[in-house]
């Protein structure tokens, strides 16, 4: 018979659950809005909205591929540093998963993803401090774009991080 899950077993559940939810609602959110100068709620008259329909870029292009760099970089180092360091690789496999989950929210879950290579040797410390910059970098971006939608989506990514930090017992 099995033993009943330990409070912090149910504590990462609840986590999860709660962030599942919030990216899944995120998603739905995102996927149902339109991102450029088509889009009649982008028209504010805004410098960036101006020059968008002069060029037929939308700004929130640029966030997203920019983003989706980001994420796979550190998707990249929490990789490599969990297989360097095997005992910490459930710590990382947290941070792995959010990863692979904020990459669908911005509809580029590639598989070549886990094959990049990040640069120089990826430690358990290098992949905590890149989560902690990308968790920041996701706050600026969720400030910079246009999107009202696509705001609240990279303000749920830098959520889902700090929720990743917290439960691989990282205090900073």
């Amino acid at each position: 018979m099995p033993s009943p899950p330990s409070s912090a077993q149910l504590a990462l559940t609840r986590r999860w659950m709660i962030g599942g939810i919030a990216a899944a609602v995120a998603g739905v959110t995102v996927s149902g809005c339109e991102w450029g100068p088509d889009d009649d709620s982008s028209s504010d008259g805004s410098a960036a909205n101006q020059n968008s329909a002069r060029t037929g870029t939308d700004p929130d292009d640029a966030l997203v591929d920019q983003a989706v760099t980001d994420l796979l970089a550190a998707q990249a180092i929490a990789a490599q540093a969990a297989r360097r360091a095997p005992a910490a690789a459930r710590r990382l496999r947290v941070l792995q998963t959010g990863y692979v989950a904020q990459l669908e929210l911005l509809g580029s879950a590639r598989p070549d993803a886990a094959e990049t290579t990040p640069a120089g040797d990826a430690t358990v410390a290098a992949a905590l401090t890149r989560a902690r910059a990308v968790q920041g970098t996701m706050t600026g971006y969720a400030g910079e774009a246009a999107s009202g939608d696509l705001a609240r989506a990279f303000a749920a990514i830098a959520a889902g991080i700090a929720q990743a930090l917290a439960s691989s017992g990282d205090t900073r």
